[in-house]
């Protein structure tokens, strides 16, 4: 396992909800944000989303992981094929079913990281009523996985 994917693991094998000291909390995001800084975000990305598809089967990982990108920043970049990206979570949820109240926080990923890397579909202040459990799209990339499965 290379530095990088072994500081990927470091940040994201670890439950979001976890009681931290504000030390300890400060000290996950700055390793984030060295992670970002020593590899670049293309390197660093590519390492987070290896974690996701790799560690992240179950909706409750999925879920721990979307806080956890969330927290240390992730949306902030342009996210290389962002429909791939969420769909695989929104995939291991299963989107049809509405049964987890953190699901918000996929919703907040998608209506953030879509218009950065040109989805205007997206933008909340071009489309109101954008929902990503109702993009097209979205649900093609979902059906992909879907029709993947073994």
């Amino acid at each position: 396992m290379s530095n990088i994917d072994n500081e990927t693991l470091y940040l994201f094998n670890r439950p979001y909800d976890e009681e931290l000291t504000d030390e300890q909390d400060e000290a996950l995001l700055d390793r984030a944000q060295q992670q970002i800084i020593d590899y670049g975000w293309d390197k660093t990305f590519a390492s987070w989303r290896q974690y996701l598809f790799s560690n992240c089967t179950t909706p409750e990982a999925v879920i721990n992981f979307a806080h956890l990108f969330w927290s240390y920043g992730g949306y902030e970049y342009i996210i290389p094929d962002p429909y791939n990206f969420l769909a695989y979570m929104y995939y291991r949820i299963d989107m049809n079913v509405q049964k987890y109240d953190d699901m918000d926080i996929l919703d907040g990923i998608a209506i953030t990281i879509l218009p950065k890397a040109g989805f205007d579909n997206a933008d909340l202040m071009k489309n109101p009523l954008y929902s990503p459990l109702l993009d097209d799209r979205m649900k093609s990339e979902v059906e992909k996985f879907k029709n993947s499965e073994v």
